[in-house]
């Protein structure tokens, strides 16, 4: 999940993840940095376009509730006619290799992001290459409605493994029960 597009929830459960390799002030401010930079997608003259894999779609860190909070704010997402979201199309083969998240900033700076932290890219090489990278992906991705509907499965899933983990909870309680 692209960080400028974390609530502040998720990117909590996202970097309390990795506790070892930050320190809970460090934790503090990357949440407080990541809702910072936010408030650039308020500005109607920058545009921003986000490629996600279905499977950042499906799977979550931390409580399932600041999954689903996330996938909600997803959606609002859409709204914006300044964003684009596209999703990368599941099962599709990759023309190229995606070692891991990555963004492209102003085609000047290539940020590709590690568990520890991340690695800046300038060099013009690096650039291009990771600029050919995701339009090559981009021009491949769900749009749209497609992408809103992959949410929208998703959110549906989390709340039929919600009902499923419920009544499984019920029958382990009634098996362990005591007989009156």
């Amino acid at each position: 999940m692209p960080a400028l597009l974390q609530t502040k929830t998720y990117a909590e459960a996202i970097i309390g993840s990795v506790p070892r390799w930050l320190a809970s002030e460090q934790q503090y401010r990357a949440v407080v940095t990541y809702l910072e930079r936010q408030a650039h997608l308020n500005d109607p003259s920058k545009r921003f376009r986000f490629l996600i894999s279905q499977g950042a779609l499906q799977h979550w860190f931390g409580p399932r509730s600041a999954f689903v909070e996330q996938l909600q704010a997803l959606l609002g997402v859409f709204r914006r006619r300044n964003v684009e979201i596209r999703c990368i199309r599941p099962g599709g083969e990759l023309s190229r290799a995606i070692l891991g998240p990555f963004t492209v900033l102003d085609n000047e700076l290539v940020q590709v992001d590690t568990p520890t932290g991340m690695v800046l890219l300038r060099g013009p090489r690096e650039i291009i290459g990771y600029t050919d990278l995701f339009d090559a992906l981009w021009d491949d991705a769900l749009q749209n409605d497609d992408v809103v509907a992959v949410i929208k499965d998703a959110l549906t899933q989390l709340e039929e493994y919600e009902d499923t983990a419920i009544d499984l909870r019920d029958e382990a309680d009634l098996a362990h029960a005591e007989p009156s």
